[in-house]
This record gives structure tokens, sequence and C-alpha cells, in this order.
């Protein structure tokens, strides 16, 4: 059994948990499952895991009595596009919304030359398997954050988790083998191994581990003509969204509609995005 007492809500504890993720509005999501998955069902799949890692990253910084200090880093979004991430986090649920550069890795770049003065982990947005565990083993790993920690993609020996200490200036190379370039820079590092932490969703097979661990994912994957997005509320996090759109003053595209949706694929409220 694991003690949830082990990190103390210190100045020396803080910690930031920063999710990149690419532009759900500009084109296609997830297109390794294009094959298998319309771009409607893989944008209901990329929004589920999204909303999945918020939740697991808000409860396991609670149950360490941490600040629960959370990022969501997206790319900029053009003006044009509809927002999902911004309505999907609207204004009463006060998670931080940073949109920056033109990938993952420029994004990341930019942000941590903001944000110097907190320890960060990174958590990719398609983490479908992670715990609260995995959460808390991550931080208990780095001894008072006093050493990086890393999680290795299986399958493409890519990065799924990064914690970085506070003062630990990085160059960020997210992608396939990211892994061992990662490690390099590092030097000094602890790993972390668990199915939530090596297995992301990239591809079929991916998926077909993610439903066979939670059935609910069928739900999502037989969603037709619209994005459901759930309409969560966290207490006691931050000042709020910073994008460049207000989601409550958005205007929306002819095509899109929004309304209280009837499915319950998700543990609260939801809203759909019927696209005509």
């Amino acid at each position: 059994k694991i003690s949830h007492k082990m990190v103390q809500p210190t100045l020396k504890s803080n910690l930031e948990i920063i999710i990149p993720i690419g532009n759900i509005s500009n084109g296609d999501t997830k297109t390794r499952l294009s094959s298998n998955l319309n771009n409607i069902q893989r944008k209901n799949l990329t929004v589920w895991l999204l909303n999945h890692v918020v939740n697991i990253a808000y409860n396991g910084l609670s149950q360490l009595n941490m600040n629960p200090n959370i990022t969501i880093l997206s790319n900029t979004y053009p003006k044009s596009r509809f927002d999902y991430i911004s309505h999907i986090y609207s204004m009463k649920n006060q998670i931080h919304i940073q949109c920056l550069g033109n990938s993952l890795n420029d994004s990341l770049q930019q942000y941590i030359g903001l944000s110097h003065n907190v320890n960060k982990l990174i958590l990719p947005a398609d983490l479908g398997m992670i715990t609260i565990d995995d959460i808390v083993n991550c931080i208990k790993k780095s001894g008072d954050f006093k050493t990086p920690v890393i999680a290795k993609a299986t399958k493409d020996n890519g990065t799924n988790g990064l914690l970085l200490p506070l003062g630990n200036d990085f160059i960020f190379k997210f992608g396939e083998n990211s892994f061992d370039s990662h490690r390099k820079i590092l030097n000094k590092y602890k790993m972390i191994n668990s199915l939530g932490f090596n297995n992301d969703i990239d591809d079929y097979s991916d998926l077909l581990k993610l439903i066979r661990n939670n059935n609910n994912i069928q739900k999502i994957i037989d969603i037709e003509k619209k994005v459901v997005i759930p309409t969560n509320k966290f207490e006691h996090i931050g000042n709020g969204i910073n994008t460049n759109c207000k989601c409550h003053i958005l205007d929306l595209p002819n095509d899109i509609k929004l309304r209280e949706s009837k499915n319950l694929i998700y543990n609260n409220k939801s809203i759909d995005i019927s696209i005509n």
C-alpha cells in the first residue's frame, strides 16, 4: 500500500504538472488511427485522454496535499479555429492554459523559459492508463525533487513522463527515441516504470489495450457527428485560463452548436459539440 504522506507542501516541494497537447481544433488528431476511426471519433478519444490525464494529475497532487498547479500547454491556435480546449476547461474550471509555439518541443521550450521558479512534471496528454499511484510514485522517486525522473514509452522509445527539479536547464526532444536523448541530457536520473507510464495511445493496438483496461472507451468510439466535452469543476487551482480566446464570449462557427449532453461517458456533466 502506498503512503500518501511522504511529500509535505513545503516551498521545496512546489510542483507544476505540464500537459502538452497538439491543437485539437486544427485538422486531424491521432492520425495513426485514421484507418480505424474517423476524425470525430479521434477528436472524442483525444478529449477523453486529455481529461483523464488532467483528472489523474489533479487527484494525485491533492492526495499529496500539494497545490494542484496544472497547465495545459497547447500550440498556438489560429483565431479562425474552434478552441476545444478552452471549452473543456472553461473559466470555472481554473485550469491554466497556455498556447505557445508551433510544435510540442517548441511550446515546451518557450514555456519553460517563462517558469523558472517551480519543479516541473511533464505528462503527455494521451496516457490513457495512468493512475493516481503513478503520479505519487513518480514524485516519491524524485526524493523531494532532488533527482530528475523519466518514464519510457515502451513502443517507440519515446518519453512518457519527465520530472525536472527546479533549476534544471533542458532541451526538449520529445518524439520517437527521445528517451535516449533525454537520458543523455539528464545524466543523473531515476526511471519509473508502470502500465500507465509506459503505454501511450498511439496506434490501434494501443487503443485495443486501452479498451481492455477500460471498457467505457467503447462509448467514446460509438459517438457520431459530435464531439463530447466534459464540464469539470476543479477547486483551488490557479488563476484561470490564459488563451487567445476567452471561451465565455467565444463566437461559435456556423456549423457548430453546443448543448448539454445526455451521454454518460464521463462521471460528470458534459457538452455536445454538434457539427452539422
